[in-house]
């Protein structure tokens, strides 16, 4: 009953003080999923069932030092093999030191994990088995993947067709980046000629084969030689590569689709037009949207998926959760129906983004025309509209009796909030005023309004309902005054 552990005796003793001959101890055995990357080179898998990637056999090297190996509560190990591993680190001489793909890394031992489908030598399938060996040689552990779901996710923008490994977009550009490379290195070579030239200069009148060139230095000569008779000097084109090198620049600009002006730089290589420009610009973000959709298909989605069943089979019973709802906080209930439902996971890029705004444009012009014809919640149209343009929480802009209001709060149609508007308007503003005073004092009200898409047909109707008011207004002076 008692425990050595000192944190847990005032539990021991309060459980004692209540007459209990036992105690409830809490350990924490999961402490939820974590994404971290692994390098590519430390990762081998089976290409021909790469399309099936759960089951898909995977071995992912690590290095360890030997106390984590040993210490590690899933291993198991004979006391000969822990203190085998101990001296694989220890024995400077090891064979294991000398060999190109190390087993012993410094103080750490390579640590070598299958996941996926193992096929025994036997025929037998084990799916979705989890082993680990230490150093190539000790079986560390051996049995069924306890987390359940295939740890690892994978995705690459261009695929090598045998290997099925990504490649890097620069790959396409690496034979032309080695002969540029070249032709800049002749370059510097003919700079360096050209600083200091060669001479030709009659045999024998040098008594050294090397002769230092500096400027200033004094070089003699005999008295029936003339210096221009006697020596030669050789020249040199620096610039004789330069446009080849240009070219290849806008070659591997070309052929990467990566352009100087997508990190800022200006290019002086030759004159764009704006058509041009625009074109470039829209392959540029093409390839950049063609890049965030497959880190979000192959490297997002699937660890949020994955990330989500390991949260739902960790978990059971009810779990309440509060949630932000129409701006108000609400309690709902989680159980476990709810917790192993299917769900499907999307993406939304920038494109979508804006043609879910279009659409909402299109939504509001289509309602524009059956408002005065159909009795429609405007404040809930208000809300979807503002939610389509990625406004957080548009019910906080809700509030009180407003212009398309009456005072129990129903939604008048759109021609008497025309007309209450006009009504507003026509009270403050000044029958000598143009139509552009007007329009500026309008816009505020259009606005505030938010019932209408295209400002323009909603200032044009106001203007009207403003105009057919104040006749009506002069009409009524004239009978005054008659």
């Amino acid at each position: 009953m008692f425990s050595s552990d000192v944190q847990k005796l005032p539990l021991i003793l309060d459980a004692i003080a209540k007459g209990k001959n036992f105690w409830v101890d809490t350990k924490k055995i999961y402490d939820n999923p974590y994404i971290y990357p692994v390098d590519p080179a430390d990762l081998v898998f089976d290409t021909s069932q790469k399309d099936n990637w759960d089951s898909c056999p995977k071995i992912y090297r690590t290095y360890k030092t030997p106390s984590e190996i040993i210490n590690n509560k899933y291993y198991s190990f004979s006391e000969e093999e822990i203190e085998e591993i101990k001296k694989l680190v220890n024995d400077n001489s090891s064979k294991y030191l000398k060999t190109q793909d190390q087993i012993v890394k410094g103080s750490t031992v390579e640590v070598l994990e299958h996941w996926g489908d193992l096929k025994l030598s036997d025929g037998t399938l084990l799916k979705n088995w989890h082993a680990v060996v230490i150093g190539r040689k000790y079986l560390a552990l051996f049995g069924k993947n306890e987390g359940i779901i295939n740890p690892f996710s994978y995705g690459a923008f261009i695929v090598d067709p045998e290997t099925k490994r990504g490649i890097s977009p620069l790959y396409s550009v690496l034979s032309l980046a080695h002969f540029q490379e070249e032709l800049l290195n002749r370059t510097c070579n003919l700079q360096a000629l050209s600083e200091n030239p060669p001479l030709l200069a009659p045999e024998g009148f040098f008594d050294e084969d090397e002769i230092n060139l500096y400027p200033g230095k004094i070089i003699e000569y005999g008295d029936n030689l003339s210096p221009a008779a006697a020596f030669q000097q050789f020249t040199f084109n620096p610039g004789v590569f330069l446009q080849d090198i240009s070219f290849l620049n806008d070659l591997m600009a070309e052929v990467s689709g990566i352009f100087p002006n997508m990190v800022g730089a200006v290019e002086t290589t030759s004159s764009k037009t704006a058509t041009e420009i625009n074109t470039k610009t829209q392959g540029q973000m093409t390839r950049l949207s063609m890049i965030v959709d497959t880190i979000n298909q192959d490297l997002i989605i699937p660890n949020v998926e994955k990330v989500a069943k390991l949260c739902a089979d960790f978990k059971s019973g009810v779990e309440t959760i509060f949630v932000n709802h129409e701006n108000q906080q609400e309690v709902i209930e989680i159980d476990d129906f709810t917790r192993q439902g299917e769900y499907k996971y999307m993406y939304a890029d920038s494109s979508m983004t804006t043609q879910k705004s279009e659409q909402a444009d299109l939504v509001v012009q289509a309602i524009e025309k059956f408002a005065s014809l159909i009795p429609l919640n405007l404040q809930e149209i208000f809300v979807w509209y503002f939610e389509q343009k990625g406004v957080d929480n548009p019910e906080r802009f809700l509030g009180g009796v407003g212009v398309n209001e009456d005072n129990n709060g129903n939604s008048l149609p759109l021609q008497a909030v025309t007309n209450e508007a006009a009504n507003a308007v026509t009270k403050n503003l000044n029958p000598m005023q143009n139509e552009n005073e007007v329009i500026k004092e309008l816009i505020p009200m259009i606005l505030e309004l938010g019932t209408k898409n295209n400002k323009k047909d909603g200032l044009s109707e106001l203007i009207a309902a403003m105009k057919q008011k104040r006749k009506s207004n002069e009409i009524k002076k004239l009978h005054k005054q008659a």
